[in-house]
This record gives structure tokens, C-alpha cells and sequence, in this order.
């Protein structure tokens, strides 16, 4: 097809046992703890790890990060 893809790590800060509850059910953006900060619902990522683990330990109490990979096209 002619497709070139990248990959692109991409990091979520979540709970220890956020990955458990994404694994075989995969995300849904509707799903929403608590007040977000771009409004209702969403998943939030990041290119630097740093950064979610800072949003894993601001709202987390410090517990994990998830290293997520997804295909992109250039």
C-alpha cells in the first residue's frame, strides 16, 4: 500500500491498577473518575514520560505510569 508508518510512544499517568482495567477492554474516553481538565472525559497522554509520571503523582498518590505505542502515518 505504500504506507510508511511511525511509531509513536506515547505515556499515560494512571493508578496501579489503571493497566489491569485497560488491558482486553481497551480505553474509553467517556470514562471520566473525577473533573477533568479539558472537559468531560477524555484520555490524556504525553510524549515525556517525566510528565505522566508527574500526572500519575499528582492524582495517583505516585503509583505508575503506562508506556502506551500506537502506528501512526506520516
Amino acid at each position: 500500500l505504500g504506507l510508511d508508518p511511525k511509531i509513536l510512544d506515547l505515556y499515560h499517568g494512571t493508578t496501579k491498577s489503571g493497566p489491569d482495567n485497560i488491558v482486553g477492554t481497551w480505553i474509553d474516553p467517556q470514562f471520566k473518575p473525577r473533573r477533568m481538565y479539558f472537559g468531560n472525559g477524555g484520555f490524556y497522554v504525553s510524549q515525556r514520560r517525566a510528565q505522566a509520571a508527574a500526572w500519575a503523582h499528582s492524582i495517583a498518590k505516585g503509583r505508575a505510569g503506562l508506556k502506551c505505542r500506537s502506528a501512526c502515518r506520516s
